[in-house]
């Protein structure tokens, strides 16, 4: 089973790439030295670096419920799993199942 999922891989590397390619296309136009451009490359680079962190945070939670899920299928993370009582069980499971 593949926890961690293709579009958020793509979306995190997507985050580094377009505002690269923004950055090298701004700096090849006339005129680059002006507030605006300035102003412009300030802001993708703030908004690249911000949604990068987000996804990447994304990632890390992807990775970690991986090493949950390998370890609720050996026999040791199966009998926890089943020796917390009904109720406990089912909130686990409902938080670990929006990782699946």
């Amino acid at each position: 089973m593949s926890w961690i999922r293709p579009k958020t891989l793509l979306a995190t590397a997507g985050a580094v790439i377009l505002p690269l390619l923004a950055l090298a296309y701004i700096a090849s136009m006339p005129g680059k030295g002006s507030a605006a451009a300035v102003l412009l490359q300030v802001a993708i680079v703030v908004v690249g670096v911000v949604l990068f962190g987000l996804l990447l945070a994304r990632l890390v939670e992807q990775i970690n419920a991986a090493r949950v899920g390998r370890w609720l299928e050996t026999p040791e993370g199966r009998e926890w799993l089943e020796s917390l009582p009904e109720e406990e069980r089912e909130a686990f499971e409902g938080r670990f199942g929006d990782f699946r």
